[in-house]
């Protein structure tokens, strides 16, 4: 799909020329009547490498909206085939940030001094947030990586809003973060994603072996998960390859307790779950500070 979209826009470059080098002959045909043929023939070429660019802007446009929108749609589809886990998750990212940046881009922002007023005034204030929860999470005794949050901070300075309390914790904490793809694809998928959760609590949450079992046919899960040396069961029916979000919060509140803490749902979109392991410490500061803890779906 991607290569004949390609190919349209190496015939678009094309038809530029071919019209480039048409139209040229009208100012030629009038310059001849007044100059040598010399000097004709340079106002002719001129002219047609000015119509080339005019005509080639378009078609380099046509280029940017085939690399921007077209590109992810076609490498998500080659992921799909793969079979590769981290290259769907990559690839769907990918294309819902195209999707999502194309439905911008068809908003009107109109450009006054009021809103560039109200930008700077969103911008103060999300500074003024960030510190105030690192500040919370520092007397928690929770590092928080300030290396990511310049370029949290420039991403939402684009966008011109207020980022929650999850957003920014989520950028301060990344690994304490988790992106969830909510799709089963064989029967380890379970045993996975428990592994994955217990890695973001970075070792409050100690599991020591777990075994996951799916019957495709019924669609009768089990999960036995070892904490300390005794066995924790879940045993859930899901049907097809979408993950039990039945089981998805039971095991977040699971998990969130063994750690002494609590699993929070950023955000859930399309396949996606964003989730973020607080420890209880910090939860405690940050409810004390009256910030909401709550996601967006």
């Amino acid at each position: 799909m991607y290569a004949f979209f390609r190919l349209l826009y190496l015939g678009s470059f094309a038809k530029s020329a071919i019209v480039a080098i048409g139209a040229a002959t009208i100012p030629w045909a009038a310059a001849l009547a007044a100059l040598p043929w010399d000097r004709a023939a340079l106002v002719y070429w001129g002219a047609a490498l000015l119509f080339f660019l005019v005509l080639g802007y378009r078609s380099w446009q046509f280029r940017r909206e085939i690399v921007d929108n077209v590109k992810p749609a076609a490498d998500f589809a080659d992921a799909l085939s793969r079979g590769d886990a981290d290259a769907k998750r990559k690839a769907a990212r990918q294309l819902v940030a195209a999707i999502a940046a194309d439905e911008d881009d068809d908003e009107e922002h109109p450009g006054s001094a009021l809103d560039a007023g109200k930008s700077g005034l969103v911008r103060g204030e999300t500074r003024e947030r960030v510190a105030r929860i690192s500040a919370l999470l520092a007397q928690a005794g929770v590092p928080a990586a300030r290396e990511h949050v310049e370029a949290f901070l420039a991403e939402h300075e684009a966008d011109h809003g207020l980022p929650e309390p999850l957003e920014i914790l989520a950028a301060l904490l990344p690994d304490q973060h988790r992106s969830l793809f909510a799709e089963v694809e064989d029967e380890d998928t379970h045993a996975a994603l428990v592994r994955d959760l217990a890695d973001a609590t970075r070792g409050a949450w100690q599991v020591e072996e777990v075994l996951s079992r799916k019957d495709e046919e019924s669609g009768a899960c089990r999960v036995s998960v070892k904490e300390q040396g005794r066995w924790t069961h879940w045993r859930f029916a899901e049907y097809g390859h979408v993950l039990s979000c039945n089981f998805l919060r039971h095991l977040l509140e699971h998990g969130g307790r063994r750690a002494g803490g609590r699993f929070l749902v950023c955000s859930q979109e399309d396949e996606f779950v964003d989730v973020l392991f607080l420890p209880g410490t910090a939860l405690d500061a940050l409810e004390q500070a009256s910030l909401p803890l709550t996601g967006t779906r």
